[in-house]
């Protein structure tokens, strides 16, 4: 796995052996791994809210049986399309 060396004040360094201690952790860089796993995963869930968000400023469709029908017919092509790249 690559590295990458990270320079810390010595008050930030006794803190991350405190949590590495205190939380179970194997080693700092286990600890920071996680830190970066739980910043990563607020980042996509920001992505997610701000694009929900915006799909409610998006003027809704009325559901008719036209409607449906073109909606089924594209499931279709889709799932048609997944079968036969084997996925």
């Amino acid at each position: 796995m690559p590295s990458l060396h990270i320079s810390l004040p010595e008050s930030l360094k006794q803190f991350v052996k405190e949590e590495v201690d205190e939380g179970g952790y194997g080693t700092p860089s286990d600890y920071v791994r996680s830190l970066l796993r739980e910043a990563k995963e607020r980042k996509v869930r920001r992505q997610i809210d701000q694009t929900l968000l915006a799909s409610l400023e998006t003027p809704a469709e009325e559901v008719t049986p036209e409607y449906l029908a073109e909606l089924r017919r594209e499931v279709r092509e889709v799932i048609e399309r997944k079968r036969s790249k084997g996925a």
